[in-house]
């Protein structure tokens, strides 16, 4: 039981993990856009 639990976190954490790195990703991916539009201004 107890070993059912723990890979149910595990997947949850590779989960949440995968869906930080995604999100940071298009943050820098927002900034870079940004970026490019205030330099061709």
């Amino acid at each position: 039981m107890a070993l059912i639990i723990h890979q149910f976190l595990n997947k949850r954490k590779k989960l949440l993990e995968i869906s930080l790195m995604m999100f940071a990703i298009r943050e820098k991916m927002k900034t870079r856009w940004f970026g490019q539009g205030q330099v061709t201004d």
